[in-house]
């Protein structure tokens, strides 16, 4: 895309951010062109939520949300009131954003998290969002999201060798020193957190032959990446922040209508 993040950007951003996930809704705003630390709340918080955004809501212009379990924006959504809310949904990223063929699975959490990242700099990036499933995106030089690969996340697989085998030991999340594995216990660290690691690693080599890119992390399992990935990455938890922003000075700035 052409357009600078800077031109874009209100000088006086008091909008209040949702971003509602698989595993939690996090909220966060803009305090001085800084993001705030998100606040984290359950699914099944709402009510709470409800309460205690009532407590805050004058404060703010808009409510921002952003989600990929439409039960918990619908509930939210309709505690929140009429007036003052806008749902950004994958349909209303302009598709110059997108090289994508089924845009309607595309989750709008992994489109906003790579437009985030570019925003930070407008040059290629790979994204690698560790929550629940594991997404590492492609976004190139001119803000276009290019796809990637999806895994399961490292909760995921452990709760699956629990499920499907009961019998195995549960262990530390964590790569043994030596290969092969010798014991039950090392031999699944190298099949949960190894293999896990390893299909990140595999990926990111995938993209070195489409030029220089930086590489940005976010979501829980960042850890596990930083400490035994060597490359130089970057960890941002507010990239589906940065790009809800983005994209919603995109849309006010073309004078879209506006969703309650």
């Amino acid at each position: 895309m052409d357009n600078k993040t800077g031109k874009l950007i209100p000088e006086n951003d008091k909008n209040l951010y949702f971003d509602i996930g698989n595993s939690a809704i996090k909220i966060s705003y803009l305090e001085q062109g800084k993001w705030t630390e998100p606040s984290v709340f359950a699914h099944n918080e709402i009510s709470g939520l409800l309460q205690w955004l009532s407590d805050v809501r004058d404060e703010f212009d808009r409510f921002i949300v952003a989600s990929v379990v439409q039960k918990t924006a619908k509930a939210l959504l309709g505690g929140l009131g009429q007036g003052k809310n806008i749902q950004i949904r994958t349909d209303d990223i302009p598709e110059a954003f997108t090289d994508y063929e089924s845009i309607d699975t595309l989750g709008v959490d992994r489109l906003l998290a790579a437009i985030g990242a570019w925003s930070r700099r407008e040059e290629p990036c790979v994204v690698i969002d560790g929550g629940t499933a594991c997404t590492i995106d492609y976004i190139d030089e001119r803000g276009v999201f290019r796809g990637g690969a999806i895994l399961p996340g490292l909760t995921m697989l452990e709760q699956a060798v629990e499920q499907y085998t009961p019998a195995l030991p549960r262990v530390e999340r964590k790569i043994p020193d030596r290969w092969p594995g010798k014991s039950t216990e090392s031999c699944l660290q190298w099949g949960i957190a190894g293999g896990f690691v390893d299909a990140v690693k595999t990926a990111l080599s995938r993209y070195d032959g489409m030029g220089e890119f930086n590489i940005l992390l976010t979501g829980g399992d960042v850890n596990i990446l930083k400490q035994y990935i060597d490359r130089e990455m970057t960890e941002d938890q507010k990239l589906v922040f940065r790009g809800m922003h983005y994209v919603y000075s995109l849309i006010t700035s073309s004078g879209q209508s506006e969703q309650s």
